[in-house]
């Protein structure tokens, strides 16, 4: 039997705020976080009286759970409920009570979770609910900034965590959120907080400072990518196999595979994760010269998606007697595209490798990749070449590492003054305060 919490009176939500604490994204449980301003936990458990019934009759004390059913307000007809989540309460004298199972979670100093169904409907009808009642809804990172706040002036510590945590919410894996938690709790700020701290008392350490920075900002690719996938492309000639390569890697058929070339006509695109890292795969058109007007434009784009690439795979087939490709034969790729190629990282990978009678001297070579993408060989072995390729050196624990372009100008212009004839201090003093996000410099 569930015993009834309803207040007959409307409870006063002027002060209390209300999100999605967890990212909106597709979810078996979401949370919604409550809390109010000034602090009153009473005032929070009246709100959550008023729309939950409690599976428990017995007070609800901090940190200990409690299941039931959210029925929204009590003007609202208990017959709304989504279809898909909805439960049924028996309340004391038979009646049911229908509604959204959830776990509710007090905390202390006014805060409270509610835990739920992590579709979209559930989420969104708790949400209604607080805000017909008065709730102010707020962004997950205002609230979450609290939370996190590092001792000490919070105007110090304000951006860097909200742009940490504006990441982390939409980290997709738990290694790339475990970077942007890391400056959550002050990996970048207590770097730059130091730094500011020490230039002012000793106007020459500008150029330690400067080093610093030059060492911070090797992290800056991954830090860009924690969110945003690496952009890996497969280019070659027609028919070399890399459709196959790409279904063997990401582990199913994503790419039609043909003996006949030229069976990719456009830029095929899937998302994997690998060791942890999130990876967008590219798929391009065979590289080649000539060929009728649809393959020139697959050849096109290709080109196109190769300029843009943080890495690229350049495959080739394996035949008797051939050289393998090095980074210094591209001539099987046209001119424009060697053009683009050259600025990137590029893998060299000699695919079809057992249609070789056997030539144990190239296999020598070990700036080159063998595979056979219909078996699997040397699969393993590209998958891990592919990130120590894109992550030569992950970021240790703690570690601070730059999130976005704003965090890394400011790097880059920290790092430029090490290479100043004159002293640096007020260029590097101004490029930490910038970072920090502080109006100006003392």
């Amino acid at each position: 039997m569930i015993e009834s919490c309803k207040h007959e009176s409307r409870p006063d939500c002027n002060s209390i705020e209300c999100c999605r604490l967890t990212g909106d994204g597709r979810s078996a449980v979401a949370v919604v976080a409550l809390r109010d301003r000034l602090q009153s936990s009473d005032n929070v458990h009246r709100l959550i009286a008023a729309c939950f019934q409690s599976a428990s009759a017995t007070p609800m004390k901090a940190d200990q759970i409690r299941y039931g059913v959210w029925t929204g307000p009590p003007e609202q007809h208990k017959e709304q409920h989504s279809e898909a989540t909805h439960s049924a309460a028996t309340k004391p004298g038979g009646s049911v009570t229908h509604g959204e199972s959830v776990v509710v979670l007090p905390l202390d100093r006014g805060r409270m979770e509610i835990h739920c169904h992590g579709g979209q409907a559930a989420v969104g009808r708790i949400l209604d609910d607080l805000a017909a009642l008065g709730c102010q809804i707020v962004s997950s990172i205002e609230v979450l900034a609290d939370e996190f706040a590092t001792d000490g002036d919070s105007s110090e510590t304000g951006r860097l965590v909200r742009e940490a945590l504006e990441v982390l919410i939409r980290c997709p894996t738990q290694r790339t959120a475990a970077i942007a938690l890391d400056q959550v709790r002050g990996g970048m700020t207590r770097w730059a907080i130091d730094s500011r701290t020490r230039l002012r008392s000793d106007r020459d350490a500008w150029g330690e400072v400067s080093e610093q920075a030059v060492a911070i900002l090797r992290h800056a690719n991954v830090g860009l990518h924690l969110v945003s996938p690496f952009d890996v492309v497969l280019a070659g000639p027609p028919n070399v196999g890399k459709s196959s390569l790409l279904n063997a890697v990401i582990g199913y058929d994503r790419a039609i595979t043909m003996d006949q070339p030229g069976t990719t006509r456009d830029v095929l695109s899937c998302e994997t994760v690998i060791d942890g890292w999130p990876i967008r795969f590219r798929d391009t058109a065979g590289l080649h010269e000539g060929g009728e007007s649809i393959e020139r434009e697959g050849m096109r784009r290709a080109q196109s998606a190769i300029a843009e690439a943080d890495l690229v795979v350049a495959v080739r087939q394996a035949q008797d007697g051939s050289p393998p490709p090095t980074s210094d034969s591209l001539a099987w790729l046209e001119s424009s595209t060697v053009a683009a190629l050259r600025p990137l990282p590029i893998l060299h990978v000699l695919n079809k490798v057992d249609l070789l009678a056997g030539s144990p001297d190239l296999r020598k070579q070990t700036d080159v990749l063998y595979t056979v993408a219909t078996t699997a060989v040397g699969i393993p072995e590209l998958m891990a070449k592919i990130i120590a390729r894109l992550v030569p050196q992950p970021p240790s624990t703690g570690e601070p590492v730059p999130l976005n372009r704003r965090q890394r100008d400011c790097l880059e212009t920290i790092a430029r003054a090490k290479n100043s004839t004159e002293s640096g201090f007020a260029e590097v003093d101004t490029a930490l305060t910038r970072l920090l996000g502080l109006d100006e410099p003392v």
